[in-house]
């Protein structure tokens, strides 16, 4: 877990069980969040180009992807982040 930015000192119980915060999770919604908003721009973009097919819309649509995929890979580390806690964990999923 990630603990930049934190002002006290003071180990939370969450922090000395291993287990992700509310923040964490929380953390992890906005940035689902930002990526669906990034991916739905993307998405406009993509059609608005189809539609018009002329080179500078083209450079929209690729910009508004690449932040799109950025934040798909901001979600996917985050989520790797905090899931390192669960593995192995009692909250770990069980398999049959």
């Amino acid at each position: 877990m990630k603990t930049e930015g934190r002002v006290s000192s003071k180990r939370t119980d969450h922090e000395r069980l291993g287990r992700p915060s509310v923040a964490d999770y929380a953390l992890l919604e906005e940035l689902g969040y930002v990526r669906r908003e990034a991916q739905a721009e993307a998405n406009m973009a993509y059609k608005d180009w189809r539609e018009h097919p002329i080179g500078e819309r083209y450079v929209v649509y690729r910009a508004a992807q690449d932040r799109a995929d950025a934040a798909q890979d901001q979600l996917a580390n985050w989520a790797d982040e905090i899931g390192r806690d669960l593995r192995g964990g009692s909250l770990a999923l069980q398999t049959s």
